[in-house]
């Protein structure tokens, strides 16, 4: 499971199919990674909100927790962390129109809205020298 913020955690959590979330909403992203069930989505979470991810007292297995990319040690049966806003914000250098700017960077970044160009740049076009009939 995923937890992050709009501007901490977007690729990880596009990768493992969460949403895009604009930097200035004030919210907590939770996307399941591989979920065994179609029920299990994304969500946006008010960022007042606290996630307890509890490993079941019952599981046959552990979890490891990892934060920012760093094994953070394991949790055993009945363990759990609890995920929640900093009292302390993160100062961020951002462009004076973030609003505008953000979307622009988006569009481009993954190419929403664009056709596929052909024809294709492959070794097997009819560009190539070597696949010439003499």
């Amino acid at each position: 499971i995923i937890v992050g913020t709009p501007t901490g955690s977007t690729a990880y959590s596009l990768s493992a199919g969460g949403p895009i979330v604009h930097p200035l909403v004030s919210s907590m992203i939770v996307s399941p990674v591989c979920p065994r069930s179609l029920s299990f989505r994304p969500l946006i979470l008010p960022s007042s909100s606290v996630v307890k991810l509890q490993v079941h007292k019952k599981s046959r297995g552990r979890a490891t927790a990892y934060m920012d990319g760093r094994d953070c040690g394991e949790l055993l049966q009945g363990e759990y962390i609890e995920v929640r806003k900093s009292p302390y914000p993160l100062m961020c250098v951002n462009r004076s129109d973030l609003a505008a700017g953000w979307a622009l960077d988006i569009n481009q970044l993954l190419q929403f809205n664009r056709t596929f160009s052909y024809p294709h740049d492959t070794p097997f076009s009819d560009d190539d020298p070597n696949s010439r009939e003499e």
